[in-house]
């Protein structure tokens, strides 16, 4: 499936729609630094660590 541009975050001129897409994040851009929840509003996707492994783990 073709993504189309205006469907990219770096592309949108809408505050707003540019907010909901961002909500809730889960990949950033890895050209721009956007933010998003959908892998397809990104153009070079890089996925978030998950929580777990985030923080002060000890081992030992």
């Amino acid at each position: 499936m073709k993504r189309e541009m205006s469907d990219m975050l770096c592309a949108i001129g809408d505050t707003e729609r540019a907010h909901s897409l961002a909500e809730h994040a889960r990949v950033m851009c890895g050209r721009c630094g956007a933010k998003s929840h959908d892998v397809a509003n990104v153009c070079d996707p890089v996925q978030f660590p998950s929580l777990g492994t985030l923080g002060d783990e000890r081992t030992g």
